[in-house]
Protein backbone atom coordinates (compact mmCIF):
# COMPACT_ATOMS: atom_id res chain seq x y z
CA UNK A 1 0.00 0.00 0.00
CA UNK A 2 2.77 2.46 0.92
CA UNK A 3 4.63 1.78 -2.34
CA UNK A 4 1.42 2.57 -4.24
CA UNK A 5 1.00 5.84 -2.29
CA UNK A 6 4.59 6.84 -3.12
CA UNK A 7 4.11 5.97 -6.80
CA UNK A 8 0.82 7.89 -7.09
CA UNK A 9 2.25 10.86 -5.19
CA UNK A 10 5.24 10.99 -7.56
CA UNK A 11 2.94 10.88 -10.59
CA UNK A 12 0.77 13.66 -9.16
CA UNK A 13 3.83 15.78 -8.43
CA UNK A 14 4.81 15.79 -12.09
CA UNK A 15 1.25 16.60 -13.23
CA UNK A 16 0.56 19.53 -10.93
CA UNK A 17 0.53 23.07 -12.18
CA UNK A 18 -1.55 25.07 -9.71
CA UNK A 19 -2.04 25.18 -5.96
CA UNK A 20 -5.68 24.15 -6.41
CA UNK A 21 -4.45 20.99 -8.13
CA UNK A 22 -2.25 20.17 -5.12
CA UNK A 23 -5.08 20.40 -2.60
CA UNK A 24 -7.50 18.38 -4.74
CA UNK A 25 -4.85 15.77 -5.53
CA UNK A 26 -3.99 15.20 -1.87
CA UNK A 27 -7.67 14.82 -1.06
CA UNK A 28 -8.09 12.32 -3.93
CA UNK A 29 -4.99 10.39 -2.90
CA UNK A 30 -6.22 10.08 0.69
CA UNK A 31 -9.62 8.85 -0.51
CA UNK A 32 -7.89 6.28 -2.74
CA UNK A 33 -5.87 5.12 0.27
CA UNK A 34 -9.12 4.69 2.20
CA UNK A 35 -10.48 2.48 -0.58
CA UNK A 36 -7.24 0.45 -0.71
CA UNK A 37 -7.12 -0.12 3.07
CA UNK A 38 -10.79 -1.16 3.07
CA UNK A 39 -10.24 -3.65 0.23
CA UNK A 40 -7.05 -4.99 1.81
CA UNK A 41 -8.85 -5.59 5.11
CA UNK A 42 -11.62 -7.55 3.36
CA UNK A 43 -9.10 -10.06 1.99
CA UNK A 44 -8.23 -11.46 5.40
CA UNK A 45 -10.60 -12.28 8.24
CA UNK A 46 -7.98 -11.20 10.78
CA UNK A 47 -7.83 -7.68 9.37
CA UNK A 48 -11.52 -7.07 8.71
CA UNK A 49 -12.47 -3.64 10.05
CA UNK A 50 -8.80 -2.62 10.12
CA UNK A 51 -8.24 1.13 10.12
CA UNK A 52 -5.27 3.45 9.79
CA UNK A 53 -4.39 7.10 10.15
CA UNK A 54 -2.56 9.19 7.58
CA UNK A 55 -1.12 12.68 7.44
CA UNK A 56 0.42 13.79 4.13
CA UNK A 57 2.35 16.98 3.47
CA UNK A 58 3.37 18.41 0.11
CA UNK A 59 5.52 21.46 -0.56
CA UNK A 60 4.97 23.23 -3.87
CA UNK A 61 5.28 26.83 -5.05
CA UNK A 62 6.51 27.97 -1.59
CA UNK A 63 3.39 26.57 0.09
CA UNK A 64 2.75 23.66 2.40
CA UNK A 65 -0.32 21.58 1.55
CA UNK A 66 -1.66 18.79 3.71
CA UNK A 67 -4.38 16.18 3.94
CA UNK A 68 -5.13 14.38 7.17
CA UNK A 69 -7.33 11.73 8.76
CA UNK A 70 -7.03 10.10 12.19
CA UNK A 71 -4.68 11.08 15.01
CA UNK A 72 -1.23 11.37 13.48
CA UNK A 73 -0.15 15.01 13.52
CA UNK A 74 1.45 17.78 11.46
CA UNK A 75 3.23 20.64 13.23
CA UNK A 76 4.75 23.90 11.96
CA UNK A 77 7.77 25.15 13.92
CA UNK A 78 9.17 28.67 13.55
CA UNK A 79 10.13 31.79 15.53
CA UNK A 80 6.47 32.28 16.45
CA UNK A 81 6.36 28.90 18.21
CA UNK A 82 5.05 25.42 17.56
CA UNK A 83 1.61 25.05 15.97
CA UNK A 84 -0.33 21.86 15.42
CA UNK A 85 -1.84 22.23 11.93
CA UNK A 86 -4.00 19.10 12.07
CA UNK A 87 -6.79 18.17 14.45
CA UNK A 88 -7.06 14.70 15.94
CA UNK A 89 -10.25 12.93 14.85
CA UNK A 90 -11.11 12.15 18.46
CA UNK A 91 -13.80 13.61 20.69
CA UNK A 92 -11.51 13.56 23.75
CA UNK A 93 -8.89 15.63 21.88
CA UNK A 94 -11.50 18.29 21.04
CA UNK A 95 -12.59 18.38 24.69
CA UNK A 96 -8.98 18.99 25.71
CA UNK A 97 -8.45 21.71 23.08
CA UNK A 98 -11.62 23.53 24.20
CA UNK A 99 -10.39 23.43 27.79
CA UNK A 100 -13.19 21.12 28.96
CA UNK A 101 -10.63 18.63 30.30
CA UNK A 102 -6.93 18.81 31.22
CA UNK A 103 -4.14 17.21 29.20
CA UNK A 104 -3.84 14.62 31.98
CA UNK A 105 -7.55 13.78 31.67
CA UNK A 106 -7.18 13.59 27.88
CA UNK A 107 -4.17 11.27 28.06
CA UNK A 108 -6.06 8.95 30.41
CA UNK A 109 -9.45 9.24 28.73
CA UNK A 110 -11.05 5.79 28.23
CA UNK A 111 -12.10 6.73 24.67
CA UNK A 112 -8.92 8.53 23.65
CA UNK A 113 -8.11 5.91 21.01
CA UNK A 114 -11.64 5.90 19.57
CA UNK A 115 -11.37 7.84 16.32
CA UNK A 116 -14.29 9.38 14.48
CA UNK A 117 -12.59 9.16 11.09
CA UNK A 118 -9.95 6.73 9.77
CA UNK A 119 -8.73 5.10 6.58
CA UNK A 120 -10.62 1.84 6.18
CA UNK A 121 -12.24 0.60 9.35
CA UNK A 122 -15.76 0.61 7.90
CA UNK A 123 -17.72 1.28 4.76
CA UNK A 124 -18.27 5.00 5.45
CA UNK A 125 -16.65 7.59 3.22
CA UNK A 126 -13.80 9.45 4.91
CA UNK A 127 -13.79 13.19 5.51
CA UNK A 128 -10.20 14.27 4.87
CA UNK A 129 -9.17 17.54 6.44
CA UNK A 130 -7.00 19.61 4.13
CA UNK A 131 -5.20 22.90 4.40
CA UNK A 132 -2.36 25.01 3.12
CA UNK A 133 -0.18 27.94 4.14
CA UNK A 134 2.82 29.85 2.79
CA UNK A 135 6.27 28.75 3.93
CA UNK A 136 9.39 30.74 4.80
CA UNK A 137 13.04 29.76 5.04
CA UNK A 138 14.14 28.21 8.36
CA UNK A 139 10.65 26.99 9.25
CA UNK A 140 10.39 23.33 10.14
CA UNK A 141 7.56 20.87 9.70
CA UNK A 142 7.04 17.71 11.69
CA UNK A 143 4.76 14.75 11.00
CA UNK A 144 4.46 12.17 13.76
CA UNK A 145 2.43 9.13 14.71
CA UNK A 146 0.45 8.85 17.92
CA UNK A 147 3.31 6.81 19.42
CA UNK A 148 5.26 10.06 19.81
CA UNK A 149 2.36 11.76 21.59
CA UNK A 150 1.68 8.73 23.80
CA UNK A 151 5.21 8.90 25.19
CA UNK A 152 5.54 12.67 25.54
CA UNK A 153 3.52 15.44 27.10
CA UNK A 154 2.60 18.26 24.72
CA UNK A 155 4.90 20.69 26.55
CA UNK A 156 7.87 18.35 26.12
CA UNK A 157 7.20 17.94 22.40
CA UNK A 158 7.03 21.72 21.98
CA UNK A 159 10.22 22.29 23.99
CA UNK A 160 12.25 19.74 22.01
CA UNK A 161 11.11 20.82 18.54
CA UNK A 162 11.55 24.53 19.38
CA UNK A 163 15.25 24.01 20.13
CA UNK A 164 17.65 25.25 17.47
CA UNK A 165 19.38 21.87 17.31
CA UNK A 166 19.99 20.15 13.96
CA UNK A 167 17.01 18.19 12.64
CA UNK A 168 18.58 14.71 13.18
CA UNK A 169 19.23 15.56 16.84
CA UNK A 170 15.65 16.74 17.36
CA UNK A 171 14.31 13.54 15.80
CA UNK A 172 16.60 11.40 17.94
CA UNK A 173 15.63 13.23 21.15
CA UNK A 174 11.90 12.95 20.44
CA UNK A 175 12.04 9.27 19.48
CA UNK A 176 14.27 8.28 22.38
CA UNK A 177 12.19 10.05 25.02
CA UNK A 178 8.89 8.81 23.57
CA UNK A 179 10.11 5.19 23.59
CA UNK A 180 11.54 5.52 27.11
CA UNK A 181 8.19 6.75 28.42
CA UNK A 182 5.81 4.51 26.45
CA UNK A 183 6.94 1.91 23.92
CA UNK A 184 3.52 0.34 23.27
CA UNK A 185 2.90 2.03 19.89
CA UNK A 186 5.05 2.77 16.86
CA UNK A 187 6.96 6.04 16.95
CA UNK A 188 7.11 7.26 13.37
CA UNK A 189 8.54 10.74 12.95
CA UNK A 190 9.59 13.06 10.10
CA UNK A 191 11.11 16.51 10.65
CA UNK A 192 12.10 18.70 7.70
CA UNK A 193 13.69 22.14 7.63
CA UNK A 194 12.63 24.52 4.89
CA UNK A 195 15.37 26.23 2.90
CA UNK A 196 15.62 28.05 -0.43
CA UNK A 197 11.95 28.99 -0.68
Amino acid sequence: LMSRIRKEAAELYHQLGTTEDAQNSLDALLRQCHHDVTELAKQNGNTEGMGATLTMAWISHSRLFWAHIGDSRLYLIDDEGVRQLTQDDCRAWHQWQRGDITEYAYRNHPRRSVLSDVLGGSSHEPFPKTGSLPLKDTQRIMICSDGIMDGLWERTIREIVAEKNPVPEIMQNLSRKAIENDDKDDTTLIVAEISRI
